[in-house]
């Protein structure tokens, strides 16, 4: 569950939900969600 965040959050976090998809993101909003892959700059 999205936790922190605001709307376009959940939209960012529902879209690929729905069509099977997953988020690549380096948004510390989405860390640890399922169905996410959180990236770092290093």
């Amino acid at each position: 569950m999205l936790k922190e965040g605001g709307i376009g959050d959940a939209i960012i976090y529902a879209t690929p939900q729905v069509h099977h998809g997953e988020v690549l993101t380096g948004d510390p909003h989405f860390r640890d969600l399922p169905g996410v892959i959180y990236i770092t700059r290093e």
